[in-house]
């Protein structure tokens, strides 16, 4: 079985991303390749034309919002999301926050074609071969599907608690039977890793500073708040050592309050901090899952990492395994049943 994993930004296409830090991409190429499959995960391109594609047996594209700054191979994933739909191969998957702004992207190239190769984007890849009419008229034919169209199989990922709706409600053509959330943390969580010794940390790692949720819970705190990254270039490592040394993880909700998955939640987990999020949504898993960050604050570290401990537990309690994932992508991806693997 030979699949072909892509998208439209560089954690979704790009093995150098996914050796830096864990995407969603990532643990899908290592559970394909588990299962058996050929896996080819790599840029696409404008030049991948039907005969090129015609050799996958299933074309998996990550999607993202075109007017997006990170969406910077648009032009070659719509290209082949032309092409495979119509070879009927075509599975897609979401992997960035708020998807009412992706398809909000999507909306406003459809109405206005031109502006998708607006000087602006002259720096995204392969824009002067998307001037070119031939692919343009490819690239917006991509789009156009994802506009007007029932999107084919889409898979998102997502932690226990996340619901269907969340998604279908901002993309109104994503049929629910299509529609399949995934979680991936036990690829990150199953390696058994705990901490010996608590650290007195003096600040909170967030991993979105600028969010309704985040800007809420920090008011009620007294130590500082840091992101995850200081910046874009920092790698795995760079990010668990900061959370190594703090109090704790804020993991942010996002529009109208809903969760979206990002490896943030594990990262903690792994470290061994308290992870804390919107206790609406995490607050039946138990007394470990309900507490406010002003409240993790005010414990000390031995409390905090006793509470990390016993977060872990109860979540991995919750999460799918590993090969459970790997079965239900084999399902979802190529129509076959994985029991044995």
């Amino acid at each position: 079985m030979k699949v072909f994993v892509t998208g439209c930004t560089a954690p979704q296409a790009s093995k150098n991303a996914n050796e830096k830090n864990p995407s969603f991409a990532g643990i899908i190429n290592t559970a394909l390749s588990e299962l058996g499959c050929d896996v080819t995960w790599e840029d696409p391109s404008v030049k991948m034309d039907k005969e090129y594609l015609s050799q996958f047996d299933s074309i998996l594209v990550g999607v993202a919002s075109p007017t997006n700054v990170i969406s910077h191979r648009i032009y070659g994933a719509l290209s082949v999301i032309n092409h495979a739909s119509e070879l009927g191969t075509l599975s897609l998957f979401i992997d960035t926050p708020e998807p009412h702004k992706l398809f909000a992207g999507i909306r406003e190239v459809y109405h206005s074609p031109k502006s998708l190769v607006k000087e602006f984007y002259s720096k995204k890849r392969e824009y002067n071969l998307a001037l070119e009419p031939e692919h343009f008229n490819n690239i917006f034919s991509g789009l156009s599907k994802l506009y007007v169209d029932a999107w084919p199989t889409t898979i998102i990922p997502s932690y226990p608690w996340s619901n269907q709706s969340n998604i279908s409600k901002y993309i109104p053509n994503i049929d629910n039977s299509k529609l399949f959330l995934i979680s991936p943390d036990a690829a990150l969580l199953e390696l058994q890793h705990y901490r010996s010794a608590p650290v007195s940390g003096d600040y909170w790692c967030a991993d979105s500073l600028k969010t309704n949720w985040t800007q809420s819970a920090t008011k009620l705190l007294t130590l500082r708040s840091e992101n995850y990254r200081s910046s874009k270039w920092e790698n795995n490592s760079a990010v668990l050592g900061r959370l190594h040394d703090s109090v704790g993880a804020l993991i942010s909700t996002y529009k109208d309050g809903n969760p979206w998955w990002l490896p943030s939640l594990s990262q903690a987990l792994y470290v061994g901090v308290p992870a804390v999020t919107d206790w609406r949504h995490t607050a039946y898993m138990g007394e470990e899952w309900s507490h406010l960050p002003s409240t993790i604050e005010g414990m000390n570290p031995n409390q905090r990492l006793e509470l990390a401990r016993s977060q872990k537990e109860i979540y991995m309690e919750h999460l799918p395994s590993w090969h459970s994932i790997k079965e239900s992508l084999g399902n979802i991806l190529l129509q076959k049943t994985y029991i044995n693997n």
